[in-house]
């Protein structure tokens, strides 16, 4: 990387030529420089590629549904039943968390342990990799 720099007295003789010093750095000699890396979702991904249904979160024994979504997203949505005067019951979902990968998602199954009164969530991703997750609270 070549850098220019331009003396500091800038009152030079029009007659005379400017002097310019040049200064040669090889890449990643220098001691004070950091990179950083931002990585964010501006607009997340909207084709939900696997679902599954179960209880994650272990609050008051809802059931929730994990939706994998192409970009590499993992949502979890609680189903909320809420019924008004009239008898009316109407079926809602609320987001309870979403977690960015930042790999791309094949497949999702549910599995509770023992005793447990929360499932799991395992996912396969491309990279043959299988996660276990296990939510708390939401």
């Amino acid at each position: 990387i070549a850098a220019h720099t331009q003396p500091a007295n800038n009152t030079t003789n029009k007659a005379a030529p400017t002097k310019t010093k040049t200064k040669t750095m090889v890449a990643g000699t220098s001691t004070n420089t950091s990179l950083k890396l931002l990585d964010l979702t501006l607009k997340p991904a909207g084709a939900i590629i696997c679902s599954v249904i179960g209880e994650f979160t272990g609050i008051g024994g809802r059931q929730e549904i994990a939706a994998l979504k192409a970009g590499g997203c993992i949502e979890i949505y609680a189903i909320a039943s809420t019924s008004d005067t009239n008898t009316n019951t109407s079926t809602d979902l609320k987001l309870v968390t979403r977690m960015e990968t930042n790999s791309i998602l094949r497949s999702a199954v549910t599995v509770r342990s023992g005793g447990s009164k929360r499932d799991l969530l395992v996912i396969g991703a491309d990279g043959g990799c299988v996660s276990v997750l296990d939510f708390e609270g939401g």
